[in-house]
């Protein structure tokens, strides 16, 4: 069953997240800004990656919208951690906002081909069951290793695990 018709086991803040990300609502290729930032907290919500019909059920895009967006087709089909990459830049969130919204959303390993992004993510594998402030402290440490120094560490608030 598509993962929209599950309303009644969405958490209760997407009510207050979706009136937040009002000021994302523009058009981006057609597709509401406001609508995939809502699904990135989703795929949190649901512990997984969607997949191409999940995310198009959603967001309410259709399938060539999703192509358009992901870009080339993969062999295994099309990498939704691209999709997240490009969402993310496409919104002007930083290097490190956009590890975030990788790194709490479990990207699989097939879809990582990103380089430097899959070396700070093999970092961070072992990790999952620390506490939020412990992950946090390692990847500010894994990203300063290579280079780049987080803005805030308050980045993660509103990410929910």
């Amino acid at each position: 069953m598509p993962i929209s018709h599950h309303k009644d086991e969405l958490p209760h803040w997407v009510s207050g997240a979706e009136c937040r990300l009002n000021e994302f609502d523009i058009d981006v290729e057609g597709l509401s800004v406001g609508r995939i930032i809502l699904n990135i907290l989703l795929i949190d919500h649901f512990g997984k990656v969607l997949s191409c019909r999940e995310f198009c059920d959603l967001t309410l895009m259709d399938e060539e919208q999703y192509k358009r967006l992901v870009g080339k087709k993969r062999k295994g089909g099309f990498s939704e951690a691209n999709v997240l990459l490009r969402v993310s830049f496409g919104l002007g969130f930083s290097y490190e906002e956009a590890l975030i919204l990788f790194w709490y959303n479990g990207i699989p390993a097939q879809s990582r081909a990103y380089d430097p992004l899959n070396k700070i993510l093999f970092r961070l594998d072992d990790i999952v069951n620390w506490s939020a402030e412990k992950r946090l402290d390692e990847l500010e440490r894994c990203c300063e290793e290579y280079g780049y120094k987080l803005r805030e560490r308050k980045m993660t608030k509103g990410i929910r695990r």
